[in-house]
């Protein structure tokens, strides 16, 4: 039985208020980041481009090509907690400006993923008898992410 895939324990995420000098490894590396410690569950991210339909009248049939690209959103799960987490205080403060954030996600092989994106708000969540009070965001990529291979 084959084990090659990895789990998502020891994936690390860290934010930055400020912009990279240039859109590329080396512009987000040189940023300072901040660690958001508090995550429990990291949503999906990638590539979905629109759907760019035609239909001739002469036949009916659909035909298709890629549009747009969109980067997605990230969807973060976090722990609440009674004392200051700096990544979060980082994400209200960029989302009460309406201004973008540098992202550093890093996976456990040590991949790096950067991008920018807007904090789309921080919302406290609540549930059952049993579910411990948490927080939610959503960080909108705005832009091409740029991936670091995991060094060798």
């Amino acid at each position: 039985m084959s084990t090659d895939f990895m789990p998502t324990v020891g994936t690390e995420i860290a934010v930055s208020a400020a912009a990279p000098a240039t859109h590329d490894s080396t512009g987000f590396a040189a940023l300072t980041y901040t660690d958001i410690d508090v995550v429990g569950e990291f949503g999906e991210t990638g590539a979905n481009d629109s759907p760019v339909t035609f239909v001739p009248a002469g036949t009916g049939d659909t035909e298709k090509a890629q549009g747009a690209t969109d980067y997605g959103n990230e969807n973060l799960n976090m722990k609440y907690t009674t004392t200051a987490d700096a990544g979060v205080a980082i994400l209200r403060t960029a989302h009460a400006a309406r201004s973008k954030v540098s992202v550093k996600k890093t996976l456990p092989d040590g991949a790096v993923i950067y991008y920018r994106a807007n904090c789309m708000g921080v919302r406290t969540v609540t549930g059952g008898a049993n579910t411990p009070i948490g927080l939610a965001t959503t960080l909108a990529i705005s832009g091409r992410p740029v991936h670091v291979d995991a060094p060798s």
